[in-house]
């Protein structure tokens, strides 16, 4: 490895012709000028695989546009991604999920291609939600996206605030 700024160090090593491998740890060893010895594991794992092996990935994400809703419509989502796994969906709340952790369960109509739907309650009023999709793969690899459209909900007038100003129409 190569000092790039101080204190900073960067290295590149070439997967061997022909090798798989998944799951893989990398193991970070500095030696200081003393011969003091530090070790440490990176945080996150690699997956070594051929060229002929397809990488699972999610694409289409839809809402693909800004989505408002009132309270009873229906959002629907959808993206593709490979056949047989399982797929979700949540909202991403400005003050966090909760207990909504993995999401709305979806269904695999066509092969590959996931759709579920959320039905907006009443009460709420939200602008700019994104929609967050999961996607767990045959092997439990997790995969996600967020929709390239936002979700607004739209309240009634009856549920506004007495000091709300509208602006526009």
């Amino acid at each position: 490895m190569t000092e790039v700024e101080e204190g900073f160090y960067e290295g590149t090593w070439t997967v061997p012709e022909g090798m798989a491998a998944s799951d893989v740890q990398i193991e970070v060893i500095y030696v200081s000028a003393y011969g003091n010895i530090v070790k440490a594991m990176a945080e996150g794992r690699v997956t070594i695989v051929s060229e002929d092996v397809e990488i699972p990935k999610i694409t289409n994400v839809e809402p693909s546009e800004d989505v408002e809703l009132r309270a009873g419509e229906e959002l629907e989502v959808c993206f593709q991604a490979p056949t047989g796994g399982q797929g979700y969906f949540r909202l991403l709340l400005p003050f966090g999920n909760g207990l909504q952790e993995i999401g709305v369960p979806m269904q695999e109509g066509d092969p590959g291609h996931y759709h579920g739907t959320w039905v907006a309650p009443e009460g709420i009023i939200a602008t700019g939600l994104q929609v967050e999709v999961i996607f767990i793969h045959r092997d439990g690899s997790r995969l996600t996206e967020i929709a390239p459209g936002r979700v607004s909900i739209i309240g009634n007038m009856e549920d506004l605030p007495a000091n709300t100003i509208i602006l526009g129409e």
